[in-house]
């Protein structure tokens, strides 16, 4: 019936005199609606793409101010859902989004628009991740229940649809209330569904499922033993062909395996195989679900190799094979990929099979930068990150463990700061490329200059129905943006046609790495896993073609992690790690606990003191000692190793610490040292920007700011070198900002905030708001050259993204600046300013004529501070917490 319906209409339009510009929108609605009916019922792709065009002529056709322009609004938005969940295009969503906010506006009090607007808000929220736009859409569902009667026909779907908004707060919050309430929905759902309505075997499907998940939360073997006939029966009500059948399938063969992790009967493994393959044999191939669909059927098999003791390893070869279908599955969502790749690798190794587990984790790192896709925002990768936050320490682990030294740092670097090698690519001069082809070349520049401003952009803000205006800025600010990032993909797949540009923009090779890092120290990656006894140093050295490895024994990243929490506690009882930075005076009448010692010691003695004897250092008693830069990993990268030593006197003679051999600064990755080391080999002094903010409202005074900033203006004046000083009111964001494009240097001596919700929200406190990390790294200052962030936890990062380097620090490199210097912790008001005058002293001693000071000599400038510091002050339990959060970042 439906494929006469389609010839019938088909014919209809083509008698008209032009078939292109025909004009009855009842006819082309009814033909939009026939091929989306014939969709839902085989799933054929043209078909959709075919409503999609037609609901388009029928949208541009009628007037905006028809009563039934939101009605085919809301149609062709409908339609681009269906893609979006076909093909995972965000594009459809985006639009989709558009369409039917657009209808929602215009026809408010219609539940089924209400309805599908609250779906389209609900599957945002599982693109962003936004709690806001998923309580939105429970919000808007349960008014649109509320303008409807209880024999209303669509009453059952909206009470389903409210049901699977409550299931996905569940997952978020845990809240066993949204998943009961979940349930008793779905329930009445069904009550109202009468036998043989063609949506039943939707509903018996979800109420199976979010059984399912009630099952994961208490292990109520009721609950899963309900879901199980209802799942079944959903599948068997449903005509053969239907493709909805392989997703209730692939929910079948989830309640399956659930069931087993409890009774461990193995019929429900082989139930669970069974209807998972057949999803996989029924569903179309250019369908995205089928790459889940094989990674779960590799899950079935590995699971029954681990279930019959590892003996069978028949079974682990058809794991790794269903897991290699899934990593390869070009439609497949990126993510479902990466978990398919690593655990192809883990198979292939499990199986004595090393010539695959590379090829594997390449897949795997390729897809990352995917998965983080510059079309979405920079909050937004970060939270795609925190998926994959094992991966680079999986693999780099193995690598080590097969002692491939040079694969582990290419991975490593691959696998982190994902966001700001994202940002370095955009900024890459091209002078290269320009001699081969201006056009390509121009175009890059301008759609990567686009895609840095959008990708900081507040694009998922949910907002009321009623600001049209807003959210048709804040959608087409989206669509944009998703449009700006396929272009910058297609032409650097355009420039890595033309010969000698195959690897343009690719991660960095070792070889090339060896080549550019700096020449005047080491770089010491350090790297632990939570199932190792141990953490591994892999050094990178100037020229040299192979890594150094040095296995640390006494230290694991359980320790590290143990310090990592000790040193938080230690700082949250000292007030140093209070919210606001600089608040005065910290609390130190509590001191005696000794943890400051014995952290710094642990560092000493199980990781520096290695690494130096292994490196060949000896006590230096130069002026200038030799350089190293560390390059920690997880929770090494919030510990002070820079600051490692034993400080407590025995008989007055204090022992050995890291500064008696060389200067310690940090680099958030290899690459991003030696991309600094080779952009700039000289940078002219262009002038000091002294910033400070002594009394804002609503935050402590810090009344030492102001006298630091006039110490370093006064300094640079009487050397009759460029200085401005912005002080108070004058310290707007607009005006520090002006600055730090023209001056090279900039000290920021203020209140500052580590915002761990957001880490992109992370800033400085100036007089009209706060200069944030976002701001920052989308600014390239021509002219930076050194940074001194003289506030709080400018360089503390955040724990669940300590693989991004997403510290105030970091954002300076980012916009340009060739070396930082920053905090960990709260610093002391008063201490703070000694500090930064000695910094300058020696920054500004032995100036060469016409030169001005250097900022390569930031590091031992910090370094002098704070052994003059030192001997004011001694190695007391206050004068440590004071130094030791001061580090070097960069060249």
């Amino acid at each position: 019936d439906i494929d006469r319906a389609i010839i019938a209409l088909n014919t209809c339009i083509s008698l008209s005199p032009d078939p292109t510009t025909y004009g009855n929108t009842l006819v082309l609605r009814e033909l939009g609606s026939s091929h989306q009916t014939r969709y839902d019922a085989f799933g054929d792709l043209q078909d959709l793409n075919q409503a999609i065009y037609t609901f388009e002529r029928v949208v541009n056709l009628v007037p905006q101010a028809d009563s039934m322009f939101p009605y085919f609004l809301n149609l062709l938005g409908g339609s681009h859902m269906s893609r979006f969940r076909h093909k995972e295009d965000p594009l459809d969503i985006d639009e989709a989004m558009s369409l039917i906010q657009r209808a929602a506006h215009l026809a408010s009090n219609d539940p089924t628009i209400l309805s599908n607007y609250a779906t389209v808000l609900h599957h945002r929220f599982e693109r962003t991740g936004n709690l806001d736009d998923l309580n939105e859409a429970i919000r808007v569902k349960q008014n649109a229940l509320l303008l409807i009667p209880e024999d209303y026909d669509n009453r059952p779907g909206m009470l389903n649809n409210l049901a699977n908004s409550l299931q996905s707060r569940y997952h978020r919050s845990g809240d066993i209330n949204d998943l009961n309430e979940a349930i008793k929905n779905h329930r009445e759902a069904l009550r109202l569904t009468p036998d043989g309505h063609p949506s039943l075997p939707d509903w018996l499907n979800n109420l199976g499922c979010v059984l399912q998940n009630r099952f994961q939360s208490t292990d109520d073997l009721v609950d899963i033993d309900e879901a199980i006939p209802l799942q079944k029966r959903a599948i068997s009500l449903n005509n053969q062909g239907h493709p909805d059948i392989p997703g209730h399938l692939s929910n079948l063969s989830n309640s399956y395996m659930l069931r087993f992790f409890v009774t461990k009967d193995e019929n429900d493994l082989e139930e669970g195989r069974k209807a998972i393959q057949r999803a996989i044999d029924l569903v179309p191939g250019d369908h995205a679900i089928k790459c889940r669909f094989h990674f779960d059927l590799g899950e079935i098999f590995r699971q029954r190799y681990l279930h019959v003791g590892n003996r069978n390893t028949s079974l682990l070869e058809q794991a790794k094979e269903q897991f290699i279908l899934a990593a390869n599955l070009s439609i497949g969502a990126p993510f479902r990929r990466i978990l398919a790749a690593s655990q192809w690798a883990i198979c292939s190794l499990i199986l004595g099979d090393q010539s695959q587990y590379a090829e594997a984790y390449s897949i795997a790192f390729d897809l990352v930068p995917r998965l983080a896709w510059i079309g979405n925002t920079i909050s937004n990768r970060h939270q795609e990150l925190r998926k994959v936050a094992h991966l680079t320490k999986e693999a780099t682990i193995i690598a080590i463990g097969l002692e491939q030294y040079s694969l582990a740092i290419q991975w490593l670097e691959q696998g982190r700061c994902i966001v700001r090698n994202q940002l370095s690519n955009l900024r890459t001069p091209l002078h290269d490329l320009y001699g081969i082809d201006p056009q390509l070349a121009s175009e890059l520049q301008r759609v990567g200059t686009a895609l840095e401003t959008h990708g900081h952009m507040e694009t998922n803000k949910s907002r009321s129905i009623d600001d049209i205006h807003e959210i048709s800025s804040q959608n087409d600010a989206v669509k944009r943006h998703r449009q700006l990032a396929k272009q910058w993909d297609e032409l650097l797949d355009r420039a890595r046609q033309i010969d000698g540009f195959e690897t343009f923009l690719k991660p960095i090779s070792f070889s090339h790495l060896s080549c550019t890092i700096p020449e005047t120290g080491p770089v010491i990656v350090l790297n632990g896993h939570a199932m190792a006894e141990w953490c591994d140093a892999l050094i990178v050295m100037r020229n040299i073609d192979e890594v150094i490895y040095i296995k640390l024994d006494n230290f694991s990243y359980n320790k590290a992690e143990n310090l990592r929490k000790r040193l938080s506690r230690c700082l949250s009882s000292y007030r140093l790690r209070t919210r606001e930075a600089r608040s005065g005076r910290p609390d130190f009448k509590a001191l005696g606990s000794n943890d400051i010692y014995y952290i710094l010691s642990e560092l000493w003695t199980c990781i520096v003191k290695p690494l130096l004897d292994g490196l060949g250092y000896s006590p230096c008693k130069s002026s200038t000692p030799p350089r190293v830069w560390f390059c920690p990993t997880g929770p090494l990268s919030f510990l002070p190793i820079h600051a490692a030593g034993i400080y407590q006197s025995i008989d007055g003679v204090r022992g050995p610490a890291i500064s008696d051999y060389v200067v310690a600064s940090y680099t958030p990755s290899v690459s991003a040292l030696a991309e600094i080391a080779q952009e700039s080999k000289h940078c002219p002094f262009l002038g000091m920007l002294s910033v400070s903010q002594p009394d804002l409202p609503d935050l402590p005074p810090i009344p030492s700011t102001s006298m630091e900033s006039l110490g370093i203006y006064n300094a640079f004046d009487a050397s009759n070198l460029p200085s401005l000083r912005l002080d108070g009111s004058s310290a707007t964001i607009g005006s520090v900002v002006e600055g730090m494009q023209s001056m090279s240097w900039v000290h920021l001596a203020c209140h500052a905030v580590q915002d761990t919700s957001d880490p992109a929200k992370s800033g400085f406190y100036l007089q009209d708001g706060c200069l944030d990390f976002s701001n920052l790294v989308q600014k390239h200052f021509s002219h930076a050259d050194f940074a001194f962030l003289s506030a709080c936890q400018t360089s503390m990062g955040d724990e669940q993204l300590s693989e991004e380097a997403v510290h105030l620090a970091s954002g300076m490199l980012s916009a340009g600046y060739r070396g930082v210097i920053a905090t960990m912790w709260s610093i002391d008001d008063e201490q703070a300013p000694q500090i930064s005058q000695h910094v300058y002293s020696h920054l500004l001693t032995n100036i060469e004529p016409n030169c001005g000071p250097q900022s390569s000599q930031a590091a031992h400038a910090l370094h002098y501070a704070i052994q003059h510091f030192r001997k004011e002050h001694g190695d007391d339990e206050k004068s440590l917490l004071s130094w030791v959060p001061f580090i070097h970042w960069g060249l």
